[in-house]
This record gives structure tokens, C-alpha cells and sequence, in this order.
């Protein structure tokens, strides 16, 4: 009795380290839709971005792809679409938190900051809604005009993928002081146009 109370005590011993010494096996945590549209703006690999565009588009792209005569290579439509947003090194984004992404002019040193004001999982998909806020000097300027842009993600062969993108602007008429903003910025890119428009063009070079 007492050497099958031992066997048991030890095999009990044994099975106990085993579990305790086996790795655990990673679990690939499942991209959120948020994720997948940080990965589509910031990729450089085509297949990456075409892989969250829904099949009733990429059937279009598809038919709108040119060969190259040289290399038999095709060329996506897409395939600079996101090159600036890629190839910035002033562009940060966020996975987590209430800002997307901000976009720093190195010439100005002036700030965009894209905000998600929405982020609604349903059953239908993932709707976001982001805002815009341009940081002068340290502090937000205030503006009537107040833009918004949509987008609804939804999942189609275990991707999420870009489902609805639309925009949404408003103008707040009550508010002298961010109609004046809005004026004063106005007035200010009219008159940079124009002195653009108005300097001197280089003279043509004339053979002696």
C-alpha cells in the first residue's frame, strides 16, 4: 500500500513540473479597427493596404492596374496614395488614447492634431468620427469652421477593412470671435496666393 501511495505521490510530482515547466504558446491578440487603419495609412507594401479595402473595390483596383511594358510588373492605382503620410518623418500616431494622430510643418513649427471625438463598435462595424485642431504657439486656434471626417470599418474575411468614408463641416455663425479667426485666415492664404501669383517669372535663355 504504501509503494503505490509513493508511485502516485511521485507521478503527481512529475505531472505537476512538466505543466509548470511547458511554455505557454502565444496568443496572437486580433487587430482592432483602429490598428488596421494606422497599418493602411502608414504601410508601404501594397498587399498590406489592399488587404483591408473591401472585394467590391479591390475587383475595380484590380481592372485599373497597368502593366510595365519593360518589366511585366503591375502598378496599383494605390500605390502612392499614402507615400506623404509613409515618407513623413513629422506624422505620429496612436494606437490607444483620444488622439489619432498629430502632423508637426517644419517650416512653420505650427501642429494638426486629428482627434477621434467617436469610436462606436457595433455589430455592423466600427464607426470613427475625427476632428481637427490646429496648435499655434502652444494653443488651439479657434475657428467657425469646424470639419469632420467619417469612417465606418467592417470586417470581411477576418480583416477589418475600409468600409464608408465620408466628411462632415460646420460653420458656426454665433461666435464673433472664431468668425474673426476664420476671416483673418481666409485673408491670410488669399494673400499669400496672390503674391505667389504676382513674383516675377525667370526670363527665358536666349542662344548668342
Amino acid at each position: 500500500m504504501r509503494r503505490i501511495v509513493t508511485i502516485l505521490a511521485l507521478l503527481s510530482t512529475i505531472a505537476f513540473a512538466q505543466q509548470k515547466a511547458a511554455p505557454k504558446k502565444a496568443v496572437a491578440t486580433p487587430q482592432t479597427a483602429r490598428q488596421a487603419l494606422i497599418e493602411m495609412l502608414t504601410t508601404k507594401s501594397d498587399k498590406v493596404f489592399e488587404r483591408h479595402l473591401p472585394d467590391a473595390l479591390l475587383v475595380r483596383v484590380e481592372a485599373m492596374k497597368s502593366k510595365d511594358p519593360k518589366t511585366g510588373q503591375s502598378s496599383s492605382p494605390m500605390k502612392t496614395s499614402n507615400t506623404a503620410i509613409v515618407n513623413s518623418k513629422d506624422a505620429h500616431f496612436f494606437p490607444a488614447g483620444p488622439t489619432f494622430v498629430t502632423f508637426t510643418e517644419p517650416k512653420t513649427a505650427q501642429r494638426i492634431d486629428v482627434s477621434i471625438d467617436r469610436d462606436d463598435l457595433t455589430a455592423g462595424g466600427n464607426d470613427f468620427e475625427f476632428g481637427f485642431h490646429l496648435i499655434k504657439d502652444g494653443k488651439e486656434s479657434v475657428s467657425a469652421f469646424i470639419p469632420k471626417l467619417l469612417v465606418r470599418m467592417k470586417q470581411e474575411g477576418g480583416e477589418w477593412r475600409l468600409a464608408e468614408v465620408g466628411f462632415l463641416a460646420k460653420l458656426q455663425l454665433d461666435d464673433g470671435e472664431k468668425l474673426d479667426e476664420l476671416q483673418n485666415s481666409i485673408m491670410s492664404g488669399m494673400a499669400a496666393l496672390q503674391q505667389v501669383k504676382q513674383q516675377p517669372k525667370p526670363a527665358p535663355h536666349t542662344k548668342d
